[in-house]
């Protein structure tokens, strides 16, 4: 059986098992935050610089 179907032993364990997944949360939105961030300052380069190269 897989680990994260067993039935936790008691209830802190619930409860790190819910903090990991919300640090893990985060940090993918903080990623896809910069990566956004990274996208939109690509654009506006192009925007900028001159086509003809």
């Amino acid at each position: 059986m897989a680990k994260c179907f067993d039935v936790p032993q008691n209830i802190s364990e619930v409860l790190s098992s819910l903090q990991k997944i919300q640090e893990f949360l985060s940090e993918s939105e903080n990623g896809q935050h910069k990566l956004n961030m990274l996208m939109s300052k690509g654009e506006l380069l192009s925007t900028i610089l001159p086509k003809d190269k």
